[in-house]
């Protein structure tokens, strides 16, 4: 297995395109957590409301419902490495103009921007990873990205505590813009090979309009392709079920904390031991599903997980002893990622660079709105139950789907 494990992630270190990309995304990603962090303390600094906070948080959210599946549609007409440089050039200046944005109005639209790009930027990062690795590494590509996503949480969000108390918002936010700056370079000089897009035009506003031109017919097409498809159909339902029922429970981790694992004095110590954690176990789960995951790469599998995730809450939320909850939450970390990287590979491998676009962008039209509404949801709850009973009824509805789906795919199987 250590064999394996060394071969194949060699290849992919060996990939000068794979590799630039890779390069590209921890410099941004560690920007992006730096901008996290300054937002929120700028915010916070003129409003003292947590309120407004939520609201350019929404901001960026509901881009994505509007404009998923037209985004998706301009990803696949478009050259992915060209869309992303100007994505991630845009991205530069609107973390730029954050330095200048010394009220809300502003913020709020920049906040709108961003979810705007970000839109389009979720699909075409997506699909760009078939372009630069082959079928056969996808998982272990997959993994290697969600492993250094889970050192960028826990690095990220360090520096960025460090650099907003030491240097301020402003330079927080200079960072990030150059951050984007380096992955928009690195990016291009990414070689893709051309046979894979020998059939698309050169000039990229003549993408642009003849994607504008036949919008609802590809749009219909990518629909038709989800629904001819079980096994896409079933990832992007066990996603948008798993979003509405997990995102709710992050803000009630602080609750949950504060009531049962040492009160008020060590609620913020011990809710950001937690997530570092959470971190640490994603980094775990990306060298695990990239050891084992060949041979559990399948729906199964992602019932499997989302079914272990359940039973972890349930017993996270029995706990009382602060080092099991450490325990428990890490492991949930490794959950998290494990059902991520399963997610995007499945989809890559089970979709062809004309929808692979659109099966991102329809997913990501619909995610955004459902982590809003689960939010809500969980807002409604404490209202009415503990933080310990919501997490329970959480766990218990993630075991109920899972088995839901596993004794559906066994019916059919035998059938």
């Amino acid at each position: 297995m250590i064999n394996e494990f060394a071969k194949r992630n060699k290849v992919l270190l060996l990939n000068n395109n794979f590799m630039l990309y890779i390069i590209g995304y921890v410099i941004s990603g560690i920007g992006s957590r730096l901008t996290t962090i300054a937002i929120s303390s700028k915010i916070l600094y003129l409003t003292k409301s947590g309120l407004s906070l939520s609201a350019s948080l929404m901001l960026e959210g509901i881009p994505s419902f509007l404009l998923g599946l037209f985004a998706g549609n301009v990803v696949d007409k478009m050259r992915k490495k060209n869309i992303l440089i100007i994505l991630y050039i845009l991205f530069a200046m609107t973390s730029f103009w954050l330095i200048f944005a010394n009220n809300m109005r502003l913020i709020y639209m920049i906040s709108f921007i961003n979810g705007i790009l970000m839109a389009f930027e979720y699909p075409a990062r997506s699909s760009i990873i078939p372009l630069l690795v082959d079928k056969n590494h996808l998982l272990e590509a997959n993994s290697f990205r969600s492993s250094l996503s889970s050192i960028n949480m826990i690095v990220g969000y360090s520096i960025g505590g460090i650099v907003v108390s030491v240097f301020g918002n402003d330079m927080s936010f200079l960072i990030d813009s150059l951050t984007f700056i380096i992955i928009a370079i690195l990016i291009a000089f990414i070689r893709i090979d051309e046979k894979a897009h020998g059939d698309r035009s050169e000039n990229i506003f003549d993408d642009v309009s003849k994607t504008i031109k036949n919008m609802m017919s590809e749009i219909k097409q990518g629909i038709g392709f989800i629904k001819d498809s079980r096994i896409i159909k079933q990832v992007i339902n066990l996603n948008l079920l798993s979003t509405l029922i997990i995102s709710m429970q992050t803000p009630l981790v602080y609750i949950f904390v504060e009531n049962y694992l040492g009160g008020e004095k060590l609620l913020a110590v011990r809710s950001g031991t937690l997530f570092s954690l959470a971190g640490v176990g994603g980094l775990i789960g990306g060298i695990l599903i990239n050891v084992i995951g060949k041979k559990f790469n399948n729906i199964s599998i992602m019932t499997t997980v989302l079914l272990l995730d359940g039973i972890t809450l349930i017993a996270f939320s029995n706990s009382k002893i602060f080092l099991l909850s450490s325990i428990l939450f890490t492991f949930l970390g490794v959950i998290f990622v494990v059902f991520e990287t399963l997610t995007d590979t499945i989809i890559q491998e089970n979709t062809n660079d004309d929808n692979r676009g659109k099966v991102y962008g329809f997913l990501g039209s619909l995610v955004d709105p459902l982590s809003i509404i689960s939010l809500g949801i969980g807002g409604v709850l404490t209202g009415v139950f503990s933080a310990k009973t919501i997490f329970i009824l959480c766990g218990i509805a993630e075991v109920t789907v899972a088995l839901i789906y596993k004794t559906y795919n066994k019916i059919k199987a035998t059938n």
